[in-house]
């Protein structure tokens, strides 16, 4: 038998940079991390994936692990075409229907507002991905580029050449033109338009600075910092690298992001309610709303239902009741969907004493 084409093999996992964490991919939401200079698209980001998706808080997401070619030997690319490669990526691997909530670490954060601001620049705000990006999380992240990176960039030119290292991203990282002009996209594009429109659309950009991150000078990230108020900078007491690895789930590292979280995925819950409860609505478009509500909000109920309905053969009536419970309070009320069923359980279990 004759050797399989090239062109039909399948793709080499060794140069695949990125993954899916967990199984497979579920089609609903779709939270994005995206690492660091140096970093790995793996192991970057230490317990992080695994604590979002053992929070019953939380709804069911998607976690994208996502990389890019970066480290002492490896062939870089700048900074504008990883970012394009990255919002490529999305808009073929999450569902136009499926909200985005992107996460980076320093120069991360640099590929994913460059990604974003270069799609809306060619008339791209509101289609995909662009359209489906509800909230940006960035730790550490340096918003006026890092002295290191200039002065590295200086000395070690010639070496790093050689050896193919990190001067591309030394050179789009040092503080500079690259970064400037980067960030005045950002706030004219993406932090505070003055319209909304096919070349403009305002996501909430959140900033999580390290105070004892050596990377940055102190002054100039303070001068960084200083125009994000809304919402708010949130600093916490650890190192560049230290950030973004929190020990477990009381962690103050988890908690920014997870409240971040709970804002970025509100649109889909607040869509997804409003739908299952429509009376204009058919039949077929309700059930289909109150289907994808069981898929994403389907664990939250699960565990509380457990919890607090001690029969056994009640808990799946129980559940389907807390579910179309859920959808109304979904649709009035602005709250995360982990708050609203515990309001649904309470209410529900005064009537139904047969519950406990």
């Amino acid at each position: 038998m004759s050797a399989q084409p090239r062109s039909q093999a399948s793709p080499d996992r060794r140069r695949q940079r990125w993954r899916w964490h967990g199984s497979t991919q579920k089609h609903v939401d779709t939270l994005v991390f995206v690492h660091g200079i140096l970093g790995h698209y793996t192991r970057s980001w230490g317990q992080f994936p695994r604590l979002l998706a053992e929070d019953d808080d939380l709804p069911e997401l998607d976690i994208l692990l996502w990389g890019y070619r970066t480290g002492y030997f490896a062939r870089h690319n700048e900074l504008h075409l990883e970012g394009g490669h990255l919002v490529t990526a999305l808009e073929s691997r999450v569902r136009e229907e499926n909200d985005i909530v992107l996460v980076g670490h320093s120069m991360g954060g640099l590929v994913i507002l460059k990604g974003l601001v270069d799609r809306m620049g060619v008339k791209g705000a509101y289609g995909p991905p662009c359209h489906a990006v509800t909230w940006i999380s960035l730790f550490a992240t340096p918003l006026t580029g890092v002295w290191l990176a200039g002065l590295a960039r200086d000395w070690l030119a010639l070496p790093l050449r050689l050896l193919r290292g990190v001067h591309k991203h030394l050179h789009d990282l040092r503080k500079g033109e690259f970064v400037d002009r980067l960030m005045q996209e950002v706030r004219r594009r993406i932090y505070e338009p003055v319209n909304d429109n096919e070349f403009c659309r305002r996501i909430p950009l959140r900033i999580i600075a390290a105070t004892r991150d050596r990377a940055v000078d102190r002054a100039d990230r303070d001068f960084a910092l200083a125009p994000y108020t809304n919402p708010p900078v949130q600093q916490l007491d650890e190192s560049h690298i230290s950030v973004k690895l929190p020990r477990d789930h009381e962690d103050q590292r988890y908690k920014v992001l997870v409240v971040d979280l709970h804002k970025g995925l509100s649109r889909t819950f607040k869509r997804l309610a409003s739908a299952a409860v429509d009376v204009n609505s058919t039949e077929v478009d309700r059930r289909l709303a109150l289907f994808e509500m069981t898929k994403r909000y389907g664990k939250i109920i699960r565990r509380r239902v457990r919890d607090r309905v001690g029969p056994l053969e009640l808990r799946h009536e129980a559940e389907n009741q807390v579910l179309l419970q859920l959808a109304i309070y979904g649709a009035d009320y602005d709250l995360p969907p982990y708050i609203l069923v515990d309001r649904a359980i309470e209410a529900l279990a005064q009537r139904r004493p047969d519950w406990r």
